[in-house]
């Protein structure tokens, strides 16, 4: 009998815990995550980013901005702050990338879609346009990350290596910018830094 309210103790405080940290995850304010990716952009693009929440319910604008970036803030549920930011430009390309999954449209039925419609003209590309997409492990408590891996991307639409001279070959160092997917509607050069946050404040 003692072994087996031991053991329901131990799973009660168990669950109690898992209870606790997924709480701690889901309860970053919207304005610290704002702050946050204010830090990953430029100075001079700062203090007029736009800034939406994704949510079960659909997208909520926590702040409006006439500026050049658009950024979106976390999903809650995991230990991991993801945060993404665009030129208006990527918008339409961007957006409705989130439209077909939302339709369960993904991989290579969603290439296929969007190749489609952008050689159509249907799709709105742009000349250039510059994602970032951030992400950072939360405290234990759910404190925010004190660095984050940021991936930047920078849109081409069907460049290719000969066309901008950079090599399409991915690099061991994820730092070195290289061309992926060439040739396609969703040509980009990518590469990869390591952004402290301290240092940006």
């Amino acid at each position: 009998m003692r072994r087996t309210l031991s053991v329901m103790f131990s799973l009660i405080i168990s669950l109690a815990t898992l209870f606790v940290v997924d709480s701690a995850y889901a309860q970053i304010p919207a304005d610290q995550q704002l702050a946050t990716v204010r830090l990953l952009l430029p100075e001079g693009a700062r203090e007029h980013v736009e800034f939406i929440l994704p949510s079960a319910d659909g997208d909520v604008v926590h702040r409006a901005g006439d500026g050049e970036w658009i950024c979106r803030g976390d999903r809650p549920g995991d230990d991991r702050l993801n945060l993404s930011c665009y030129t208006r430009s990527a918008a339409p390309f961007l957006d409705r990338q989130r439209e077909l999954v939302s339709q369960d449209i993904r991989g290579a039925a969603m290439r296929e879609v969007l190749d489609q419609e952008a050689r159509s003209g249907e799709l709105q590309l742009p000349a250039y346009g510059l994602e970032l997409s951030a992400s950072g492990s939360l405290g234990e408590d759910g404190t925010l990350p004190e660095e984050m891996s940021v991936y930047y991307l920078l849109y081409i639409p069907f460049a290719t290596a000969a066309s901008i001279g950079v090599s399409d070959v991915a690099p061991e160092d994820p730092t070195v910018p290289y061309l992926h997917q060439a040739g396609t509607h969703e040509s980009h050069i990518m590469w990869m830094q390591t952004v402290k946050l301290s240092a940006r404040e």
